[in-house]
């Protein structure tokens, strides 16, 4: 459905919302979910101006990392100058399918307002690098009919929290006489001393009352798959592993150096 097509079933949708009673909840949480969308499309691409048909002039902004804001204009002067202030950092948000919901509120058989709420992901593309999920949140929104129209009062993003990792590094296979080369101790700055054993045909590092299993990605490059961890090992002239390089995101955290 196009944008015109979507704003047309809008204001149906808005008259059958003004004139409802306790038994049309059904037509209000459709109305609801389609301004809620609508709203987010001018989200998404900047449209800020545009807002103003889905926010009351009062309208009450709550976020659990950057703090209140009351009233429409400071709330668009926010999002014109910071999520939509570098045309070179796009950001993007989506709700979570399965998590939105709907509750009608009433009072007595009227419904006056509706509350929205659930999970979104927030997608972030810099330049001509590829979009990549950033993190992740909960939602509510409180809408209520001002001036006929239905519009947003009261928003709240909260539980704000980084996009979950996502391992994409592929696991190999390695001989037990290959992993069993890597046993031993070993002895880094920051992290102190740390043991490599060999456990199911599989490499465990033994560290600062952690225990890190590492999968085989290559022969002397293992990884970590709940975090964003790469473990390299080097050798000396020799063919022995006497070195752990650990990366955390691609940056250097530690070199260990094996014990002898």
């Amino acid at each position: 459905m196009n944008r015109r097509k979507n704003v047309l079933v809008t204001a149906f949708l808005i008259v059958l919302g003004f004139s409802a009673t306790a038994q049309d909840e059904e037509a209000v949480k459709k109305i609801i979910l389609q301004r809620d969308s609508l709203f987010w499309v001018d989200y998404n691409t900047c449209q800020t101006e545009d807002m103003r048909n889905y926010l009351t002039e009062g309208v009450e902004f709550y976020h659990d990392r950057g703090g209140p804001m009351t009233g429409i204009q400071p709330l668009l002067d926010a999002l014109k100058n910071n999520i939509c202030g570098n045309p070179n950092n796009k950001v993007r948000r989506e709700a979570v399918p399965g998590t939105v919901k709907v509750y009608v509120m009433l009072n007595g058989n009227t419904i006056y307002g509706a509350v929205i709420s659930g999970d979104h992901k927030f997608f972030q593309k810099e330049g001509a690098n590829p979009e990549k999920w950033t993190g992740i949140a909960k939602f509510t929104h409180l809408w209520i009919l001002d001036k006929n129209v239905w519009k947003m009062s009261r928003v709240l993003s909260y539980d704000h929290n980084p996009a979950p990792y996502q391992n994409a590094r592929k696991e190999t296979t390695l001989s037990s006489k290959e992993l069993e080369a890597y046993g031993g101790t070993y002895v880094g700055p920051q992290s102190g001393e740390g043991k490599i054993e060999v456990a199911k045909q599989q490499l465990v590092l033994n560290i600062g009352g952690q225990q890190y299993p590492l999968f085989a990605e290559s022969k002397d490059h293992f990884f970590a798959k709940g975090r964003d961890l790469v473990f390299e090992f080097a050798r000396d002239e020799k063919g022995k592993p006497v070195k752990l390089v650990v990366k955390e995101n691609g940056n250097v955290a530690e070199e260990l150096k094996r014990k002898e």
